[in-house]
């Protein structure tokens, strides 16, 4: 999300700061303390607060009382999923769980301040400004939590991971959401990011040994269930569409002229030119 990153006109350089820095310091300090499948689960309610804040702040999106019922549906899911306890184990795992809903408030702030922002760029780049600031700034604050690039063990895994972060999930996933934006529209591409939490626990099944409970597929369920209460209307057309596509198709199969019909019509094209030039001939 790009938040408050807005360029003056006729300059390239943006001014002011991103949530997007907020979003992946909170994302990635909490990650220290809770598994991926839990963080990535928590994540996935970003679409619904995101629905929700633009209810706040701007009055063509107000929350009717369904979207209020969507809205507690996936707090409810994160709270299933979390489980609080006053106990010691539980109370990191709060925290992180905690840390990581900051990320998914900050991303929903950010995406609703951008909307409009007219930044005279193409939102690519302003994107990529918007990386390059907030990549300084983590930089810049990391020394808060004792962190120093002095510090950094370079071991082929690391630069493996920081390899695959920037180039795969920074660059080419970025690139790849404006183009599923562009073509598909905000609430499918929102669909597509519920996969993420069911990747998410398969990977962290299958390479780190994590399995999560029926607790946490049950919050992820209710947060999508909150989801689908917000964008009811939204899915119904976008399943309306897609069934008139379909209709389309299978119209367009039925109707196809067979290939002796296409070739009479050639056929009987052609004679109707050769006639038409013998007229002229016999004419001039």
């Amino acid at each position: 999300p790009l938040g408050s990153c807005k360029a003056r006109r006729g300059s390239r350089k943006p001014r002011g700061l991103t949530s997007g820095w907020v979003h992946h310091a909170l994302l990635y300090v909490g990650e220290l303390y809770v598994p991926g499948a839990i963080a990535a689960t928590v994540a996935s309610t970003a679409p619904i607060l995101t629905a929700a804040f633009a209810g706040a702040v701007l009055p063509r999106e107000r929350l009717a009382p369904a979207g209020v019922v969507g809205l507690v549906l996936g707090l409810i899911g994160v709270v299933v999923v979390v489980r609080p306890s006053p106990t010691g184990l539980e109370t990191e795992l709060l925290l992180g769980a905690g840390l990581v809903f900051g990320a998914a408030i900050a991303f929903a702030v950010g995406t609703v301040l951008a909307r409009p922002l007219d930044a005279g760029l193409p939102l690519e780049t302003l994107q990529a400004w918007a990386m390059l600031v907030g990549a300084a700034v983590l930089l810049v604050g990391a020394p808060l939590r004792g962190e120093s690039v002095a510090a950094i063990d370079i071991t082929p895994t690391a630069l493996a991971s920081f390899t695959y972060l920037t180039l795969v999930s920074s660059v080419f996933a970025f690139l790849l959401y404006f183009q599923l934006l562009d073509r598909a529209g905000p609430t499918q591409v929102a669909l597509v990011g519920y996969a993420e939490p069911a990747v998410a626990i398969g990977v962290s099944w299958l390479l780190l040994g994590q399995v999560v409970d029926s607790l946490t597929i049950l919050g992820l369920l209710t947060i999508l269930a909150g989801f689908a209460v917000i964008q009811r209307r939204h899915l119904a057309r976008v399943v309306e569409t897609l069934l008139e596509r379909d209709t389309g198709r299978r119209s367009n199969v039925g109707s196809r002229p067979s290939r002796e019909t296409t070739e009479a019509r050639i056929d009987g094209g052609t004679a109707r030119e050769t006639e038409a030039v013998g007229t002229e001939t016999s004419a001039d």
